[in-house]
């Protein structure tokens, strides 16, 4: 389970820009850890290496993070759905695992399996093809195809502070 869990961490930040490989970048997941170090230090903007990061990339970064994330989730809770549903939690053990990195390394474009692709129902090998599809393409990609380009406002709304953490 910790090696498995540990690939998974692995195939999420998979490739650096400008491979083949998908996933979140190296690049992506260092600015990150950056924007983080900085508010840790009470910094007003990101730092890494004796440089500013724009705000603008940092939430690009995030947007990118969090989009995969939500991918992974989606996939995960599709493919439950598919193969698990209805089964009783004792018969099912370990099964969360093994579905979870199907679904990464998927999404991932990695090319790794636990040996359980080819046991799938029908919809599962499709939940799992899909999520090949997203992670080739990028889930921002497609997002934007559906929704299209939309005009810039000529203004901008009122800022509310926020309570976080």
């Amino acid at each position: 389970n910790v090696s498995l869990t540990f690939l998974i961490l692995l195939m999420f930040v998979a490739a650096s820009p400008g491979s083949a490989g998908g996933g979140v970048k190296t690049t992506t997941f260092t600015v990150l850890l950056a924007m983080m170090r900085s508010r840790i230090r009470n910094r007003p903007e990101s730092e890494l290496g004796n440089r500013s990061i724009p705000g603008e990339l940092t939430a690009k970064a995030l947007t990118t993070t969090l989009s995969m994330a939500f991918c992974i989730i989606a996939g995960v809770l599709l493919l439950e759905l598919t193969e698990v549903a209805g089964i009783p939690h004792q018969e099912i053990r370990g099964m969360f695992l093994e579905h979870t990195f199907e679904v990464v390394s998927a999404l991932c474009t990695v090319g790794l399996s636990t040996g359980i692709t080819a046991g799938l129902s029908e919809a599962g090998k499709l939940v799992i093809i899909g999520c090949m599809f997203v992670g080739r393409l990028g889930p921002l990609i497609i997002a934007d195809s559906f929704i299209g380009r939309r005009k810039s406002l000529p203004y901008t709304l009122p800022e509310e502070n926020i309570m976080i953490g």
